[in-house]
């Protein structure tokens, strides 16, 4: 039965305190996807904006962690989703034009694992050795002031040859727009040959498989 009385209201909320004030400073706390203040949370549903703030319902069991006992209503309200989200790189670029957009948005995907702080900030320093204009610094293909970066498993050479790769996709074909296309329309996707480009199994993450990525853009660019 999901309820809610001003009685039960109370009583929650005193549990809530406790149960964040133990659980907020500890690895257990999560800091991206939705967490219940106590015990559980399912189906969120009911999702909505108004006036400018988003809501999130969900059905909560606050005194048990796996859903047994009476269930409530709960809810989350928030204006700003994006803050602390790599889609913020996208969204900085939005206004720029398309291709500073779908640059920033693939870049951004490229160190999106790991500890979000981290990236977060990898990816500040990354756009401002671009001078936050992403689109004309691939163009302009002199990437020298990304040596000594590295990022986790990645160092300068192999960030170094991605924004080389993109260089040279932008200065001879339509840019990323061109290339999805070409993978998706492809008979043979999900294959690795000679005719067939998998940018999102080649590039989703930075490697040191070089060699690969560069001979699959090219044959994308050499084939008819």
């Amino acid at each position: 039965m999901v309820h809610n009385t001003i009685q039960d209201n109370e009583k929650i909320k005193k549990l809530e305190q406790i149960h964040m004030t133990r659980v907020s400073h500890t690895d257990s706390a999560l800091s991206f996807h939705l967490m219940p203040p106590s015990g559980w949370l399912n189906d969120p549903n009911g999702l909505c904006q108004l006036h400018g703030t988003y809501h999130i319902f969900f059905q909560y069991s606050p005194y048990s962690a796996i859903g047994e006992g009476d269930k409530y209503w709960g809810h989350y309200e928030t204006k700003d989703f994006i803050k602390d989200d790599p889609i913020q790189f996208l969204h900085r670029s939005n206004d720029k034009g398309k291709e500073d957009a779908e640059l920033a948005g693939f870049i951004a995907s490229l160190f999106a694992y790991g500890n979000r702080k981290m990236f977060i900030s990898k990816l500040n320093d990354l756009f401002a050795r671009a001078d936050n204009d992403i689109a004309n610094y691939v163009k302009n293909g002199d990437f020298a002031n990304l040596k000594g970066m590295e990022y986790r498993f990645a160092k300068d050479y192999d960030i170094i040859p991605v924004f080389e790769i993109l260089n040279k996709l932008y200065s001879s074909s339509k840019g990323l727009e061109e290339l999805f296309s070409y993978a998706f329309k492809s008979e043979n996707f999900g294959h690795i040959d000679k005719k067939t480009v998998i940018p999102i199994g080649t590039m989703a993450r930075i490697d040191t498989n070089r060699d690969v990525k560069i001979e699959l853009l090219e044959n994308c660019l050499s084939e008819d």
